[in-house]
């Protein structure tokens, strides 16, 4: 909600989770504070226009700038009816409507009532017709989603004065006197606020022989400072609370009650079986939606560690795929190797089933090499049934004089007959000669050129 300029009061910081108490018992005003989890005032808000009370509540709670986690309704005498009863159990609706009728209000025909306990056997009970605050309560949990708690004022002051004490509020035009006696059963009046000190006292002097007397008088609202001083000089035990302070500005009297109805433990509600049926639905819708926003949380979080978990195994899956691939690789390379190992083991294998041609033409040959000029080198040789060709080359200028001395070293050497050679032919690239030589090779040993050995 956006802050009404129409309200007036102190904010609160940080949005936080607090009891908030509205005071609706007068025409045209709302009071409301606002008390968290430790008891300690947050924030408080009034108002004052010619508006209904729901457009009132609707002011001070844009005002207040908290989260209600449960709010209170103050009413007063203008919707409440209050009695006395003495029975020794709870009073049922009809009990109460009962002894409303004995007291001179109207008969209710569907009453929503509230009891607190007096003395022991005795009861204050209130009640009004279910319908109309049923209408409150619906407008107000249009504004906050929660089914306020709906408490008449005497009844609350009677719940928290201790036995032989009495309460009175004053202020706007009306006086409250709440009595407990300790033996007999509580005591209220809600009359018109006498203009003058002298009326305060008399009113006040009634009540308390009503009463049987009191010994502590608890004076609080906003005339708590006048009825101190006109009943000082009645020798009476008073007492005024004071007023919290909440972020420098301390709280209105006026708000006082509405303080501690949102203070209070256990307050006496009103209830009825159609207030009661819709306070169970809201409890049940509220649940409901918490479990939901629980239930989203959680499938939230779910799937965020799915998700992650996808992420983490995508991510081992890449680098399993990448050591699979370097592995694939390196088993290739292995095969590769191993079958070029089994080719070299079924060559040796071969070769070591078989003669070697001419096995004492291997030294002649590496001779006739040796011996050949270092400027003349061996191309190619060859060797197929018997026959020899050697291709060798030469270069610079005495290419020609080199080969000549290669073939001359070639006709001396042993096991070569029928040493011929073709004629030499420029060598590619650069300046050079190239020439083949054939011979007809002969086991040293015999001078077989069969090739047998």
């Amino acid at each position: 909600m956006t802050e009404d300029p129409g309200a007036v009061g102190v904010a609160a910081k940080g949005s936080p989770r607090c009891v908030v108490a509205l005071d609706l018992r007068r025409r045209g005003r709302v009071a409301a504070v606002a008390v968290d989890r430790k008891g300690r005032l947050r924030a408080w808000a009034s108002a004052d226009r010619e508006e209904g009370p729901a457009a009132l509540a609707k002011r001070v709670l844009a005002r207040l700038k908290v989260q209600p986690r449960e709010l209170r309704v103050l009413l007063g005498s203008a919707t409440v009816q209050v009695a006395s009863v003495e029975a020794e159990r709870e009073p049922d609706a009809r009990v109460v409507a009962e002894a409303l009728a004995g007291e001179g209000y109207e008969p209710l025909s569907d009453p929503a009532v509230a009891r607190t306990a007096g003395a022991p056997g005795t009861w204050m009970v209130a009640g009004c017709e279910e319908e109309r605050v049923r209408l409150l309560a619906a407008e107000l949990s249009e504004l906050v989603a929660l089914e306020p708690t709906l408490v008449a004022d005497r009844l609350l002051m009677l719940d928290q004065l201790r036995p032989g004490a009495m309460a009175v509020e004053g202020g706007a035009g009306e006086l409250l006197l709440v009595a407990r006696p300790p033996l007999a059963a509580p005591l209220s009046r809600s009359l018109i606020e006498p203009g003058d000190a002298e009326g305060l006292r008399v009113e006040t002097s009634r009540t308390l022989t009503a009463a049987g007397g009191a010994g502590h008088l608890w004076l609080l609202g906003a005339g708590a400072g006048e009825l101190e001083e006109a009943l000082a000089q009645e020798g009476l035990e008073l007492h005024r609370e004071p007023m919290p302070v909440c972020r420098g500005r301390r709280l209105p009297a006026e708000h006082e009650l509405a303080w501690r109805l949102a203070l209070a433990a256990d307050p006496p509600a009103l209830g009825g079986p159609r207030l009661d049926r819709r306070r169970r639905s809201m409890a049940w819708a509220r649940r409901t939606a918490v479990a939901a926003i629980v239930l989203v949380a959680f499938s939230a979080v779910v799937v965020g560690l799915i998700a992650s978990a996808s992420l983490r195994l995508r991510k081992q899956q890449a680098a399993h795929r990448e050591d699979w691939a370097a592995l694939k690789t390196q088993v290739e390379k292995l095969q590769e190797a191993s079958a070029l190992a089994e080719e070299v083991e079924r060559i040796r294998a071969e070769m070591g089933t078989r003669d070697l041609p001419w096995p004492e033409l291997a030294e002649p040959i590496a001779a006739l090499a040796r011996q050949s000029p270092a400027s003349v080198g061996w191309e190619r040789l060859t060797i197929d049934q018997g026959e020899l060709e050697l291709e060798m080359s030469a270069y610079g200028a005495s290419a020609w004089y080199d080969l000549s001395l290669a073939r001359a070293v070639l006709e001396r050497g042993p096991g070569l007959h029928n040493l011929s050679w073709d004629q030499p032919v420029a060598s590619e690239p650069g300046p050079g000669l190239r020439q083949v030589v054939r011979a007809t090779l002969v086991d040293v040993r015999d001078g077989d050129a069969s090739g047998a050995p």
